[in-house]
C-alpha cells in the first residue's frame, strides 16, 4: 500500500448509482440510527446507516451486509465503480456506512483515522458544503496533506491517514464512508 496516496474523483457514478443516492439514500424513507459517539466515546453524536458492520464488530456467522442485499449490492457497485475507474484493487471490505452528521454545537470531528489495521478509505459525498471539509493530515497530525469540501458525488481516497471533518452549521452533511484492503 502506497502511504499518503489521495485520488479526488467526481466523475465515477453511472446514472443508476446517482438514482440510487438521490431517490433512496437520500429520501425520506432511508433509515438512520442514532449514535452517542463518532470517534472513540467523542460524545459527537451522529446519524448511521450501517451496510457492513466494522470487520472488528462482525460475527462469523452474521450475513455480510447489515442492509437490505439490494441495498448492499448498490453501494458495493458505488465502490466499484471508483475502484475501477482509478485502477484500484481490493480484497477485503472492512465497513461500508452512511454517515449524517447535523449540528450539535461542535465546530469538528476527533482526528482519527478509521482503524487500528492498514486499510484504505473512501469517502463519498452525497451532498454540497462550503463550511465543512474533510482535512486529511500526515501520520504525525503536523501536516495538512488535503482539504476538501463536499461536493455532491465527489470522492476521496486515501490510505489509513489521520483526518477529522468539520460539523455543518445548518442542514445535513451526509456521506458514504467505505474501508477496505
Amino acid at each position: 500500500m502506497v502511504q499518503n496516496k489521495i485520488i479526488e474523483d467526481s466523475n465515477f457514478l453511472n446514472s443508476d448509482e446517482k438514482q440510487f443516492i438521490n431517490e433512496v439514500v437520500l429520501g425520506e424513507n432511508f433509515p438512520f440510527f442514532w449514535n452517542e459517539n463518532a470517534v472513540d466515546y467523542d460524545s459527537m453524536p451522529f446519524l448511521c446507516h450501517t451496510v457492513v458492520k466494522r470487520k472488528e464488530e462482525r460475527l462469523k456467522e452474521e450475513p455480510f451486509f447489515n442492509t437490505l442485499p439490494e441495498f448492499g449490492n448498490m453501494f458495493l457497485s458505488i465502490l466499484n465503480s471508483f475502484c475501477k475507474k482509478n485502477n484500484i484493487k481490493y480484497k477485503e471490505i472492512f465497513r461500508i456506512a452512511v454517515n449524517l452528521t447535523i449540528n450539535v454545537g461542535m465546530k469538528k470531528s476527533k482526528t482519527h483515522i478509521d482503524h487500528a489495521f492498514k486499510h484504505n478509505q473512501l469517502i463519498v459525498y452525497l451532498d454540497n458544503f462550503k463550511d465543512t471539509p474533510t482535512i486529511i493530515l500526515d501520520k504525525k497530525n503536523k501536516k495538512i496533506l488535503k482539504k476538501i469540501y463536499p461536493k455532491k458525488f465527489n470522492a476521496i481516497y486515501f490510505n489509513d491517514t489521520p483526518h477529522y471533518m468539520f460539523l455543518p452549521k445548518n442542514k445535513r452533511r451526509t456521506v458514504i464512508v467505505y474501508t477496505f484492503i
